[in-house]
């Protein structure tokens, strides 16, 4: 077991070079958050935020276009993740057709 994880650390190490890895916080919380579609709840406002993503494409390392901010908190129970990514300047061009990624 000892071997995975070593391999599983030092993959990031390599990818990203002399960047920081990045890294999230997660908060336990004493109560679950409604499972809304909203980040409204008390829950998410003890968690902090991360924003400081990178885009891929099309300029590889440089901030994204759209910001993207997610939380992670956990209860005695569940791990949950919330991502509020708003998008004002990118055209919405709707979902994802049927048959997309492999499913029928």
């Amino acid at each position: 077991m000892r071997a995975l994880a070593l391999i599983v650390l030092f993959v990031p190490v390599a990818a990203f070079g002399e960047r920081p890895l990045p890294h999230m916080r997660a908060v336990r919380v004493a109560e679950s958050p409604k499972l809304d579609g909203k980040l409204d709840d008390p829950a998410w406002q003890t968690a902090p935020v991360v924003d400081t993503f990178v885009q891929k494409f099309p300029k590889e390392g440089t901030k994204p276009s759209e910001q993207t901010m997610v939380r992670v908190i956990y209860d005695r129970d569940a791990i949950w993740v919330g991502v509020d990514c708003p998008q004002r300047k990118a055209e919405i061009i709707g979902p994802a057709p049927r048959n997309c990624c492999g499913k029928r």
